[in-house]
């Protein structure tokens, strides 16, 4: 989950993969809120997980992104 997250967040930003790590900051690795709308449209294409971009904070981590999106997936699996 976390090496497709951060390379979803790469590409986004345009930044290299190899400058995130789990406790980067989404806001420590350039991120702005227009951003953070783009990124819920990647994220929820590649991890079919519906997130919200109010969801996604700039203080978040890369390790607590991926466990948000963890939970939304585990939500629609769980949803009859």
């Amino acid at each position: 989950m976390i090496p497709r997250l951060k390379t979803i967040l790469a590409n986004t930003l345009g930044i290299a993969e190899s400058g995130i790590t789990d406790d980067s900051t989404i806001e420590g690795i350039g991120a702005d809120s227009l951003d953070i709308v783009e990124l819920s449209f990647d994220i929820s294409d590649e991890f079919i997980a519906d997130v919200d971009d109010s969801e996604i904070q700039l203080s978040m981590t890369v390790s607590e992104l991926a466990a948000l999106i963890e939970s939304k997936q585990h939500d629609k699996t769980s949803t009859p």
